[in-house]
């Protein structure tokens, strides 16, 4: 994301006039956390540093309610379970972002446009020691009021007229808070907002969409403008505290555009026994008698963009800068020995599942025009049932090195003209 703002700061730099200054205003919610719904009330300033690039100032202020904000999920389990969850409410965030809008839409009646943000900031929370049953605990006490870096990316939506517009938004705000002084609880706030945007200053682009479709990029009649690609080479499941899996993966690369290609991918990975278990696993189970989720993948497949918009050419060898985002499949087995569930109807009905999955990350490739070697850092998020009753979020970071071998389209380097241009004759 930084990446993208900095190259649409550096294409839009020259011509056009900044967009205008823009306030917004408008409630807040909190929607995925089961056991509490907080409302409150954001605001932003926003100051346009380019045409379709502006930084952002935010802040936010939540209602503390006493029971009123708990879902009924949350009251159900403390008065019929007796089961006291840990409930966190936020008191107000403040954030400072970046906001590009490369998406425009312009009619007779009304426009509006399409954004990404991303940035950082600081929130503040207090713990509910009541639900907790943990007045008076001293362990408790000093961690029941916290402020905590965050980090904050979403979408949002304008629409209407030119100086007077409505929003929706969709953001995620990550932070982790320490819980009774013992434990860390990584947040992933799901936040949904709507409000009304006013704007001033400033001189609002128009976009002749007749001449954009006309200058669009297209594909040459004799051939692709960049080569189609094949790649193969091992990767590992990096950030698994309890497991590191490895295996072997690949992808066929077609191009669309210039720098636009379309990928498709898939990867193999061994199923060990007990020997791709981390050190801390084997401790955690020989040493402490804790028996630990070990959840393997076997293989995945995912259909995928390429977007290279950062080349570079040497006199020796050429590569580029890449970013990946698409979607797929991926298949996974629970290690039932390891979770000593052997037997249990629940868990060998959710021993093998498949899951869809989203899959985004950056890439970077070097080397001869028609053979290269390439480093992949991707992440793959799905969602697997665990013993049929709980649910288990998983981010795997995977890491990948690969030999690149592309054919066809036209290559804009070779030797023989690097050659030809220091020859003096």
């Amino acid at each position: 994301m930084i990446g993208l703002a900095i190259w649409a700061l550096m294409a839009s730099a020259q011509g056009a006039q900044p967009a205008p200054y823009t306030l917004w205003l408008g409630p807040q919610v909190h929607v995925n956390d089961p056991y509490i719904i907080q409302k409150g009330l954001g605001a932003t300033f926003e100051v346009p540093i380019a045409p379709i690039l502006q930084v952002a100032a935010s802040g936010s202020w939540f209602h503390i309610g006493g029971w009123d904000d708990l879902t009924p999920f949350s009251i159900q389990l403390g008065r019929e379970n007796d089961v006291r969850p840990t409930v966190s409410r936020k008191h107000w965030r403040a954030e400072l972002a970046a906001h590009w809008t490369p998406f425009t839409v312009t009619t007779d009646r009304m426009e509006g446009l399409v954004g990404l943000r991303t940035g950082f900031g600081v929130v503040r929370t207090s713990d509910s020691l009541r639900a907790l049953q943990q007045e008076g605990d001293e362990y408790a006490e000093a961690t029941r009021d916290q402020l905590h870096p965050t980090m904050v990316w979403g979408l949002y939506w304008d629409m209407g007229g030119e100086r007077l517009r409505g929003r929706v938004s969709v953001e995620q705000a990550r932070f982790v808070e320490t819980i009774s002084s013992t434990s860390l609880e990584l947040h992933k706030d799901l936040i949904v907002s709507s409000g009304a945007v006013l704007r001033w200053g400033g001189e609002i682009p128009k976009i002749d969409w007749a001449a954009r479709w006309a200058a669009r990029p297209r594909i040459p009649r004799d051939g692709p403008p960049t080569p189609a690609a094949i790649t193969i080479g091992p990767r590992v499941h990096v950030n698994d505290p309890l497991l590191v899996q490895k295996g072997l993966g690949g992808t066929l690369e077609l191009p669309l555009a210039p720098i636009l290609h379309v990928a498709a991918g898939g990867a193999w990975y061994r199923i060990g026994g007990w020997d791709d278990l981390t050190p801390l696993a084997i401790q955690l189970a020989d040493e402490n008698g804790v028996r630990t989720i070990s959840s393997r993948k076997h293989w995945q497949a995912d259909l995928a963009a390429h977007w290279t918009p950062v080349t570079f050419t040497t006199e020796r060898a050429e590569g580029l800068v890449g970013l990946r985002t698409g979607f797929g499949m991926v298949r996974t087995s629970d290690n039932l020995q390891a979770l000593d569930d052997e037997g249990d109807p629940y868990a060998e009905a959710t021993r093998d599942q498949r899951h869809p999955t989203m899959v985004f990350g950056l890439y970077a490739e070097a080397g001869r025009p028609r053979l290269r070697g390439r480093l992949l850092v991707e992440q793959l998020q799905f969602v697997e049932t665990q013993k049929s009753t709980t649910l288990e979020l998983h981010q795997n970071m995977i890491v990948s090195a690969a030999v690149v071998l592309r054919w066809g389209g036209e290559l804009g380097w070779s030797r023989r003209d690097a050659l030809k241009a220091r020859s003096p004759h």
